[in-house]
């Protein structure tokens, strides 16, 4: 049982990916920003599902509820609010999530 605790801490932890600040942040696809910051949790399609992350293929959420979840997280997602503060690259990722619909 704490072998497995610690491990959920370990991985909830690792979600968000790179958090370097010194990279030109508007050179990056939408893609690339979601694999970098969301696909631990999430992964590259969408469906990966750690923990209690959410298949992304099947979210029915608007952009605008996207946009709120990323903030202020949910449903055992950490808030990127501080973490994902640039508006450009958080477009990004949400243009990106919205192609993963099945």
């Amino acid at each position: 049982m704490v072998i497995r605790a610690l491990v959920l801490v370990l991985v909830l932890s690792s979600c968000g990916g790179n958090t370097n600040k010194s990279m030109p942040e508007t050179k990056f696809t939408g893609e690339n920003l979601f694999i970098q910051r969301c696909a631990s949790c999430h992964g590259i399609d969408g469906g990966l599902q750690v923990s209690t992350a959410s298949d992304l293929r099947k979210t029915v959420l608007s952009r605008v509820e996207i946009m709120k979840m990323i903030d202020s997280g949910g449903n055992g997602m950490p808030a990127f609010k501080t973490i994902i503060m640039n508006s450009k690259e958080k477009s990004k990722i949400v243009d990106h999530v919205l192609t993963l619909r099945k």
